[in-house]
């Protein structure tokens, strides 16, 4: 807006000098002076000489044109100047703005890396082994069911609070879930409840020792469904194939609202080659055992 007042002034400004000087030339009226000439009358002739002042400002509108047309100029030169010195103090504007940004973005980063570096060297670690428990493997028209058991270390160097044991049962059947889908989906799915309950594991404890106990195992079981459909794929359709998943839940003072998980996932076979069929009803505790499983994916920490 500034650029066309200035722009409208300086034209202004030109516009009232160019008429100064045309309408300033003396004129003359060649039909006046043959009538003069035709009436035998002799021709005026002024005295004396006209200033150049005279002949551009003969009065007072000429002297007031005079004015507007100075304060015309001063206006629009005014205008250019400030201008440019809004120019300026938007260009000092952005780069403060810009310097501002970036100091909060570095703050930022130094926070973040701080709050990082903060969480990495005062958290808990858990790791989890994990057995065959007492149980037998239990087949009947229902599910197959079974228990696993728990031993839980802190390996790290701040209390891990809030921990939750989580193992399912799965079957292998085709078209999945295959054991670490199901691991993925069932694990994320604790990732969006609230933290709640659990218990406290402080530095270099082991569970279930620290609490006294002397054993401490998890009921998982699969459901009939599941098995037949297990049965399906296999090489006689009368066995089947197992696996254990699950993840230790837990949080830390650090990080108190964030799910912190250790995932594992083992195959559940016999301590024999033979296969598992759930026709034999039970199969005791002791002709059983976990087995890293094949795959890498499922064991992880964070």
């Amino acid at each position: 807006m500034f650029r066309w007042i200035a722009l409208a002034a300086a034209v202004v400004f030109v516009l009232a000098v160019t008429g100064a000087i045309v309408f300033s030339q003396p004129s003359s009226n060649p039909s006046q002076q043959q009538t003069d000439a035709n009436n035998g009358a002799e021709p005026v002739i002024e005295k004396g000489t006209k200033t150049l002042w005279e002949r551009w400002f003969p009065d007072s509108i000429s002297v007031f044109t005079l004015f507007l047309v100075v304060f015309s100029a001063v206006l629009a030169f005014a205008g250019i100047v400030q201008l440019n010195l809004l120019n300026r103090a938007e260009q000092i504007a952005a780069s403060t703005a810009q310097s501002a940004k970036n100091s909060a973005d570095a703050a930022k980063n130094a926070f973040e890396v701080a709050d990082r570096t903060l969480k990495a060297s005062q958290r808990a670690w858990i790791r989890a082994e994990v057995s065959i428990g007492a149980q037998p493997l239990h087949f009947d028209e229902n599910n197959a069911s079974t228990a696993v058991s728990f031993k839980i270390h802190n390996i790290g160097n701040t209390p891990a609070i809030k921990i939750t044991i989580h193992a399912w049962l799965i079957v292998l059947k085709e078209g999945g879930p295959f054991p670490w889908q199901a691991q993925l989906q069932k694990c994320d799915e604790l990732r969006q409840t609230q933290i709640a309950g659990g218990f406290a594991l402080f530095p270099d404890e082991v569970f279930p020792s620290a609490m006294g106990l002397g054993a401490y195992s998890v009921g998982i079981s699969a459901s009939q469904d599941d098995i037949t459909k297990g049965m399906l794929v296999s090489g006689d359709k009368k066995s089947i194939s197992l696996s254990v998943v699950g993840c230790i839940d837990y949080t830390f003072p650090t990080d108190p609202n964030t799910h912190h998980q250790t995932r594992f996932i083992y195959d559940l076979m016999r301590s024999t080659p033979a296969p598992i069929r759930p026709e034999e009803g039970n199969i005791p505790a002791a002709s059983l055992r976990l087995s890293d499983s094949s795959t890498i994916i499922g064991r992880e920490a964070d």
